[in-house]
């Protein structure tokens, strides 16, 4: 399974992203770009590419529940 293959196992998961200077936020994932990029829905409704370095997974609030 090539990289590409293995990150599109994340469309659709909520995640966290870690920028510069300690700013972070949570989106959803869209689509993979290439091996080392996501297309990342931001809170605002727009997307951004962010690096799969920068990108922490969230437990979803059911999964917490149980």
């Amino acid at each position: 399974m090539n990289k590409m293959d293995y990150n599109k196992k994340m469309i659709g998961k909520k995640v966290s992203v870690h920028e510069a200077h300690g700013i972070f936020w949570i989106g959803r994932v869209m689509d993979v770009i290439d091996d080392y990029n996501l297309s990342v829905s931001k809170p605002d409704g727009k997307t951004s590419t962010v690096s799969i370095y920068d990108v922490r997974s969230v437990a979803d609030e059911e999964k917490v529940k149980k």
